[in-house]
């Protein structure tokens, strides 16, 4: 069964992910941690290099809160090792070098900075790797007046979304409904706009 789901989910990765293919995508991961079938989700993260494949639609509009949940989901969820994370450092360079080339703000490019800032608070002890990427990010910031989450927020984010935590909360429970993925308001006050202000579950689910 794991080697077919993650067949499945690298088949519907061949397109963009846009609402409906999230909703199939995070049913199937879902009922993974339901299993606790950490090793699929640990090939899709290392054997299909799934980061790399999302970041690599970042150009596709209609894709991004999905791009934005599924990255949640992996890089947040998968607190083992900073592995992961510092192979795909190039591509986050990018899509914020995408940020510092466009003209208008975009919530996308704001929840990329708040994921990251997360991600370094989470792997913390790696200041030359994240020279670069640091930069970016508050060229980023201070180019769309952005607004970072505080420590307290960071610490509330990366507990209730490890693997571990999600799989507590679906056991016994019998079907996942993905229609209802979290949504992060952006809000604007005299300084600018603040980002994900909590990124919470991305799947809501009804109990068997």
């Amino acid at each position: 069964m794991c080697i077919r789901d993650s067949l499945i989910i690298m088949r519907l990765l061949k397109i963009p992910p846009i609402k409906h293919i999230r909703d199939v995508l995070m049913a199937i991961l879902f009922q993974c941690l339901q299993r606790t079938k950490y090793s699929l989700l640990l090939d899709l993260l290392k054997e299909h290099n799934i980061i790399e494949v999302l970041l690599s639609y970042s150009k596709f509009h209609e894709a991004h809160l999905s791009i934005i949940v599924l990255l949640q989901f992996f890089l947040i969820g998968y607190q083992m090792s900073p592995e992961v994370f510092h192979s795909c450092i190039p591509s986050f360079e990018k899509v914020l070098g995408q940020a510092l080339k466009s003209n208008a703000f975009s919530e996308f490019y704001a929840k990329i900075v708040e994921l990251l800032t997360i991600m370094i608070k989470l792997f913390t002890g790696y200041p030359v790797q994240y020279t670069k990427l640091i930069q970016l990010m508050n060229e980023v910031k201070e180019k769309f007046k952005i607004e970072v989450i505080s420590d307290e927020e960071i610490d509330k984010v990366i507990r209730m979304n490890s693997w571990f935590n999600l799989t507590q909360q679906v056991s016994g429970i019998a079907v996942p409904i993905s229609n209802q993925p979290a949504t992060v308001n952006l809000k604007q006050n005299a300084k600018g706009y603040k980002g994900l202000v909590n990124l919470g579950n991305s799947i809501s689910f009804i109990s068997s």
